[in-house]
C-alpha cells in the first residue's frame, strides 16, 4: 500500500505505525538515505501527529547499525534542537 495516500484518505481517521523499509532502505541503504527516509516519514506522515516512526517489522540482523542509528537520529535531534 501507498501509505503517503492512505495517510492522504484516512488522515482523520486512522493512526500509522511503522513504514520504514526493512527489505531494502534499511540493510542496504546507507545512513544518510535511511536518515532521509525517517525525515521524509515524520514530515509527511507525521503531519498533524497520529505517526509513529519505526520499520515495517522487527529490524532484521542484518541491518548495520549505523542505518539504526541514523533511522533514529531525526526523532532524537528533534527534542535537541
Amino acid at each position: 500500500m501507498d501509505v503517503f495516500k492512505v495517510k492522504r484518505t484516512y488522515r482523520k481517521k486512522l493512526a500509522f505505525y511503522g513504514g520504514v523499509n526493512i527489505q531494502r532502505a534499511l540493510p542496504f541503504g546507507t545512513p544518510g538515505e535511511v536518515r532521509g527516509i525517517a525525515r521524509k516519514m515524520i514530515r509527511e506522515i507525521g503531519r498533524g501527529g497520529r505517526y509513529i516512526l519505526s520499520p515495517a517489522h522487527a529490524i532484521p540482523g542484518d541491518v548495520p547499525l549505523e542505518n539504526i542509528l541514523a533511522l533514529l537520529e531525526p526523532i532524537v535531534f528533534q527534542y535537541l534542537e
